[in-house]
């Protein structure tokens, strides 16, 4: 949408056959869902750019060959201004990179330490104040993108199975939840394929809210479904399927912060979508 006709010659190819692998250098340690509020820093410098900060949470930046990746350029300027997109090689000397174990057990979250990076003029996408929008679009794309209504729908299933093979399912609450869980899996199909063939706007909160809320429900059903053994690391011996649905509760708990908490998709529904006013 954005990118430079060099930029999609070098690059586009390259990803879709997975030769480069780009990773997202958005937030920061004091800019998360306030994004706006970054510090990481791009000064013009002999016909290019030299970047310095740090950012975090950076899914598998510790195998990443590039980073699309936030940073300001006109400390003068509003917020939402004064910001560009950058393309780093993450393999330069100026750039490190230190995983985050999670409280899952694995490490794919990373920080990423800019000291004098340097980027081409070539590299920068769009103007190199133009960031804010760039972000807004990649987003859009994020938001709706993780919305995979086959996945939802076969979790769903196994937790059907699930209740039937412990025998909770004969229990009428647990029979309700498992039930709901499955509407709502089905009806995330339904959301999802209303947006196909469009560009991705604010209504792509609407489906990034619905999944994330959705899946934090079903989540937590399972664990409900297992009673006492929920509470069993995911490593035990006697964990259920290997302790899949205990990971899968962790993970769900992430999903109503990333990409966008839901509390921001419900300030932009409410703001974008039906047009009700800021608050204060």
């Amino acid at each position: 949408m954005h990118g430079s006709e060099w930029q999609k010659e070098a690059y586009l190819g390259r990803i879709l056959s997975g030769e480069l692998v780009f990773c997202q250098g958005f937030s920061e340690p004091n800019a998360g869902s306030d994004l706006a509020g970054l510090q990481a820093r791009a000064e013009r410098r002999d016909g290019g750019w030299v970047l310095n900060g740090q950012k975090t949470w950076s899914s598998g930046a510790h195998y990443s060959d590039r980073s699309f990746l936030l940073a300001r350029t006109d400390p003068a300027a509003p917020p939402h201004r004064g910001i560009g997109m950058f393309l780093v090689d993450m393999r330069q000397p100026g750039v490190e990179v230190r995983p985050i174990v999670q409280m899952t057990g694995s490490g794919e979250f990373c920080e990423i330490f800019l000291t004098d990076a340097v980027v081409e003029d070539r590299d920068v996408v769009g103007a190199p104040t133009d960031g804010w929008r760039m972000a807004m679009a990649t987003f859009g794309f994020e938001r709706s993108g993780l919305a995979n209504a086959s996945r939802f729908e076969r979790t769903a299933r196994a937790l059907a199975d699930l209740a039937r093979r412990t025998g909770t399912g004969g229990d009428g609450t647990v029979r309700q939840r498992v039930a709901q869980a499955r509407i709502e899996a089905h009806g995330l199909r339904s959301l999802t394929r209303a947006q196909q063939g469009q560009v991705p706007g604010s209504e792509a909160s609407l489906t990034k809210l619905y999944w994330s809320e959705m899946d934090k429900r079903l989540q937590e059903t399972a664990m409900a479904v297992q009673g006492p053994y929920a509470a069993l690391a995911p490593d035990s011996p006697w964990a259920i399927e290997e302790g899949r649905w205990q990971y899968g509760w962790m993970w769900a708990q992430a999903e109503t912060i990333y990409a966008g908490s839901s509390e921001i998709q419900r300030n932009i529904i409410a703001e974008r979508v039906l047009g009700l006013p800021r608050g204060r």
